[in-house]
């Protein structure tokens, strides 16, 4: 009797709508043989496997079977009872597919099917002719995974689709949402189409769920491939050693896993070592063996980096990339391209400094096709992979020297060669500046040595090998390129250019005509002077001695007149050089031909002597060279050097503060100035300190403002206060206020209020002894600074006093509206907000806006308002309008500031329920406020920052929202968790209420995640944990209230809190002096009643703040500064505060401010 036929489905034909194409127009029969189905599994013992790897002639990648002897896998799938004459229709459908038959001893058919395998059955499978995988000309589509999916769900619900999805390998990055409107799923998807994504995205790490691109997206992503060696420095021909290391970094890297913490080695070593160099020889040595792309990046600075990727995205797409593109962009693609890439590649970050920067450069999932090196000479304790490296031993110095010396050690005995070693330090560095000597020199070995010994009997100090080896080489260099070289010495060592080059040559030039200059005046003053007084004692003489015979007197006429002529003859010669000199003076501040040919070749030999290396027309010296070029200059040469480089920076240094226009070019003169100023100490005078001064401060401006680097920031400002230590000038003392201002506001970032108060207290109190003009910026940064401390009444009060200086002089539009614009604020920030107090105040300052800044804060607390006001459309346009003013201010879109509009439009798609872009937006912002705050502690992979606690919860609220996995939400929530315990465990008074009121609300969302996840364990682990808050919070207010639970303390209490009411209504012109004087009257009695404690003493000295202010003009401020200390001092004692009542329950009352 024959059998059954049977097909064994493991793809689309899942989905029964898929069948018409085989089982119409065939006979009532095929039905009846297709509704005989069942669920059934293909064991793992058949030795086959599922994947992604069949490329259909349409265009995309369709599944299959392969074999596979190393892991085969069970494959879940639908067995269908078939016609036999319905085959070759199957075998035309499955056209590029073998039909194979199945032996039913590796087949399981599951419960529930109507009919069952018995001998005789023969049961095929489809397996592809040519395994091919996905690719960007095949890649996966959304609509076919839909077809299996819904197949599943149709015949074994979520559990069959999630067998099918872990049991299916080889899924790809090259994945288009090809649905029609993919950006509106509903309209063309399956009916379970938001479970299937949730599945999808539960085995992100399978199914590259986070790789599904639109096609717009998918089109731009994969147009170019990447091979190749991309900015890798010129592979040293003298490279020798170091195969113990080379070995060891390979067998690091080559035994790492997929984890992008272990795909990075780092290469320490102090400078000089050759660190660059050994890992260029390994960049050669395994290209294209092991990688077929090996970038280098310069990873001194951020902005070195942001160049080389501009450049790399450039050479990868083929074209040039617009320099109005945003740097975020840049940066985005060119690791979106890495991580893409099927090609193994290799990325070296040399010499980097802020290891901080990998967060942001890095390629995220480094390690299944990509490794990372860096090199750098700090080892720091961190959880990558470390190589240290240190000096030659005694054979690899002597076969470096050898081999780069050439012909001039042939003949050189080998204990010679040591001795140089030996005494170079086995450094490569000194030994390749010796080896270039004896080349360029001609002489051998024994000779260099006999020459550096003599050397170094004649010199002092030349301990370090590098200045023993530089020492023999000066003599050989041209004149201006030695001077190059100790001018260089004050610069950055990275990131040099030929223009800079020539300029400090240029300025040399007209430093040297200005010396020669003022010995010609000098000499010139001298012969005048001579001359004058010659005629002047000649004349005296002739007057006093008439009664001489005439020929006495004309005899010492003449010879005094001789003299004076000579004098004046020579002073007509001195004329002339002057005026010579002045040409030349003026001249050189035109084109001037020969500082281009000197700076050409002060560049050609600087790189000749391995002095500069040159990688894309920037160059880079060395450290150690710099400080050996300092120690060969003598206390007057030093100062000198400095001073020309000083000049040089100051005439390139346009930066302000006002105009976003000179700030890109200032910027590539940052590093540079900041290094150079790093000397200003030590050479400043009290004449010019205030000038180094002013540029540290605008260094410290420029480093927050533009680069929200707050900590160089304020390195950059503190230095600039002790220059103006210096000098006791009335202009010290303006440096000095403007100083401590921008200090204030950068402390103030870094949320170190008490320190930002301190530097407006003395900023302040200079103002009012030199009678300086900038107390109305000191109550602005105090308005601010209140603000933040949620000191609403003494902010508006600050900021008002601001507003009143500003109006008193003229011209000061943008300080105005600044001031407008955080008045607006507060009166956000009250409670009930006074909106449209704020919107008049915030159209005022609008109007008063100058510069891109301000414009864009402004609109984007305007957009706050106006979507508290309930108009969410013009409020988004606001926002878009601010976002595109910071963006082209801040081109890396990294700014605090674009955080910050960012976090607002990812509240208002929350506020819409737009969960989706509220997801993309906030994710975008937490990367940038890591970035501004990485300055901060670490807590796990997040700064230990309020802001960043902020934008986790959110992400936390929109993954619980967005009905996505909770373990998404748990872990967001955890991770605010984690930082506010961190800020509380700092004890900072300040934040204390704040941080406290959102541990509760995060444990609240995270008990509501908890139950959406079906852990009712974990819930009430939250709900202990908050009721344990709750608790420990209420024992510390009573330890307060208990020290005041006396009847006369209550009474106390009370008048204490009445005085306060109406010593705020009297400040604010509420009430008249009777009722303030009446009120602490009766407080003071209170207080003599009262036993010893803080609520007295606190009492006490309220009263003799208030009593000397009553009937003063100037009583507002600081009454109500004194208001507000007595409430803070009352909160910690339990008592809580209204501002807009009396209340008599001593320990009852609440705030609004």
């Amino acid at each position: 009797m024959m059998g059954g036929v049977f097909i064994f489905g493991y793809g689309s034909i899942i989905n029964k709508s898929t069948h018409k194409t085989w089982a119409s127009g065939t006979s009532a029969a095929s039905e009846t043989n297709a509704a005989c189905a069942g669920v059934a599994t293909v064991r793992r013992s058949f030795g086959y496997k599922r994947s992604w790897n069949f490329r259909s002639s349409t265009g995309f990648t369709a599944l299959g079977v392969s074999k596979s002897s190393a892991d085969p896998t069970d494959v879940n799938g639908v067995l269908y009872r078939v016609h036999e004459s319905e085959l070759p229709g199957f075998d035309l459908r499955e056209v590029g597919y073998d039909r194979i038959e199945v032996g039913l001893h590796h087949v399981d058919l599951h419960p529930g099917a109507d009919f069952t395998l018995e001998e005789g059955d023969r049961v095929w499978i489809y397996v592809p002719q040519v395994e091919q995988f996905a690719d960007e000309n095949h890649p996966l589509l959304q609509s076919y995974v839909d077809t299996v999916l819904q197949g599943c769900f149709d015949w074994g619900g979520q559990t069959m689709a999630e067998e099918f999805i872990t049991s299916t390998g080889d899924w790809s990055i090259y994945y288009l949402n090809d649905i029609p409107s993919s950006r509106r799923p509903w309209l063309h998807r399956s009916r379970d189409y938001t479970i299937i994504d949730k599945l999808l995205q539960k085995y992100s790490e399978l199914t590259r769920y986070s790789e599904r691109r639109h096609p717009e997206q998918f089109a731009s992503a994969f147009s170019q491939s990447m091979r190749g060696l991309w900015a890798v420095p010129r592979r040293n021909p003298c490279f020798i050693g170091r195969e113990m290391l080379l070995g060891q970094l390979k067998t690091m890297l080559s035994g790492q896993d997929s984890k992008q913490s272990k795909s990075i080695v780092r290469v320490c070593g102090f400078g000089g070592v050759g660190k660059s160099t050994m890992v260029t020889e390994f960049c050669y040595r395994n290209f294209p063996s092991v990688y077929g792309l090996v970038v280098w990046l310069k990873a001194e600075t951020a902005d070195s980096l942001v160049s080389d990727f501009r450049s790399l995205l450039s050479d990868l797409s083929n074209e040039s990339i617009d320099q109005e593109r945003s740097t975020a962009e840049v940066i985005s693609e060119v690791k979106t391209r890495l991580f893409r890439s099927n090609t193994p590649w290799l990325i070296v970050f040399d010499n980097i400094e802020d290891e901080d920067l990998l967060e942001r450069f890095l390629p995220r999932g480094a390690g299944a096709k990509g490794h990372v090196i860096v090199t750098q000479r700090r080892h720091i304790d961190r959880k990558y992979e470390t190589i240290s490296m240190a000096c030659f031993d005694v054979s690899e110095s002597v076969d470096l020297l050898r081999m780069t010396a050439e012909h001039n050690l042939d003949g050189t005995d080998t204990s010679v060669v040591e001795k140089i070693c030996e005494k170079l330090g086995h450094l490569p560095l000194a030994l390749s500046i010796a080896a270039t000597y004896m080349v360029k020199s001609d002489v051998s070995g024994s000779e260099y040595l006999s020459r550096f010994l003599n050397a170094e009997k004649c010199g002092t100090g030349l301990n370090n090998p590098v200045e023993r080896s530089l020492s023999l080489t000066l003599p050989l260099l041209e004149p201006t390129t030695i001077d190059v070289l100790h001018l260089l010495a004050y610069l950055s060592a990275d990131m040099i250019s030929k223009p800079i080059i020539r300029i400090l040559i240029g300025c040399k030039t007209k430093h040297e005509h200005s010396m020669r200059l003022s010995r010609v005046q000098t000499n010139l003053w001298t012969a005048s002077a001579l001359a004058c007084c010659g005629l002047i004692v000649g004349g005296a003489m002739l007057s006093s001695r008439r009664r001489r015979t005439s020929s006495i007197a004309s005899v010492a006429g003449a010879s005094i007149l001789a003299s004076t002529w000579t004098f004046l003859s020579s002073s007509i010669g001195t004329s002339k050089e002057l005026k010579g000199v002045q040409q030349r003076q003026k001249s050189a501040t035109d084109f001037d031909a020969l500082e281009y040919d000197q700076c050409d070749k002060a560049w050609a030999q600087l790189k000749s002597f391995s002095l500069l290396s040159v990688e894309g027309g920037r160059g880079s010296i060395h450290r150690l060279t710099q400080k050996a070029m300092v120690s060969f200059q003598s206390s007057s040469e030093r100062g000198q050097f400095w001073s020309i480089c000083m000049k040089t920076l100051s005439e390139l240094w346009s930066f302000s503060p006002d105009d976003s226009k000179t700030w890109k070019e200032s910027l590539l003169h940052l590093e540079h100035l900041k290094s150079c100023l790093g000397f200003a100490e030590e050479f400043s005078t009290e004449s010019d300190a205030i000038v180094f001064a002013r540029l540290c401060r605008e260094c410290g401006i420029a480093q927050s403002m533009v680069l929200n680097q707050f900590a160089e920031s304020e390195s950059s400002l503190r230095l600039s206060l002790r220059l103006v230590r210096k000098t006791r000038a009335r202009r010290a003392a303006i440096e000095k206020v403007q100083t401590l201002n921008e200090l204030s506001k950068v402390l103030r970032f870094q949320v170190r209020f008490s320190e930002a108060e301190a530097c407006l207290d003395e900023a302040l109190a200079l103002s009012r002894r030199y009678s300086i003009d900038y107390i109305a910026d000191s109550y602005y940064e105090f308005g601010v600074l209140s603000s933040k401390r949620h000191q609403l009444d003494k902010a508006i009060g600050y900021l008002e006093q601001s507003l009143d200086y500003i109006s008193r002089t003229p011209g000061h539009d943008a300080k105005r509206a600044s001031s407008l614009h955080q008045l607006a604020a507060v009166y956000i920030a009250t409670k009930p907000p006074n909106l449209g107090k704020a919107r008049l105040l915030l159209m005022e300052s609008l109007s008063l806006c100058h510069s891109v800044v301000q414009r864009a804060s402004t609109l984007r607390l305007l957009a706050r308002v106006t979507i508290r006001q309930g108009d969410l459309n013009l409020g988004d346009s606001l926002l878009q309008q601010a976002l595109e003013l910071y963006e082209e201010l801040y081109p890396d879109k990294t700014h605090m500031n674009v955080g910050a509009v960012l976090f607002q439009q990812g509240a208002l798609y929350l506020q819409r329920n737009e969960l989706d872009k509220a997801w993309s937006i906030f994710n975008e912002c937490l990367r940038i406020r890591k970035n501004v705050y990485s300055y901060a502690s670490s807590c796990g992979s997040y700064p230990t920052h309020f802001e960043i606690a902020v934008v986790a919860h959110n992400l936390g609220v929109v993954a619980l929202l967005r009905d996505d996995s909770s373990n998404m939400s748990i872990e967001m929530f955890g991770a605010e968790r984690a930082i506010l315990e961190n800020l509380r465990l700092a004890q900072d008074k300040d934040q204390e209420d704040k941080i406290y009121q959102a541990q509760l609300t995060n444990l609240t969302w995270s008990r509501k995640a908890a139950l959406k996840k079906g852990d009712d364990a974990l819930a009430n682990e939250f709900v202990s944990e908050r009721n344990e808050l709750r608790r420990c919070r209420r024992n510390e207010t009573l330890k307060c209230v208990s020290l005041s639970n006396s009847p006369a303390c209550l009474n106390l209490n009370r008048r204490l809190l009445q005085a306060r009411m109406v010593a705020r209504e009297y400040a604010l012109g509420r009430t008249d002096c009777g009722s303030i004087q009446r009120v602490l009257a009766t407080l003071d009695h209170e207080i003599i009643l009262a036993t010893m404690g803080s609520i007295k003493e606190s009492a006490s000295t309220f009263k003799a703040t208030i009593l000397p202010l009553i009937g003063k003009a100037d009583r507002r401020m600081p009454i109500l500064a004194a208001c507000d200390k007595l409430r803070d001092e009352l909160r910690k004692n339990g008592i809580k505060v209204v501002d807009n009542a009396v209340i008599q329950n001593t320990t009852e009352a609440g705030t609004h401010s």
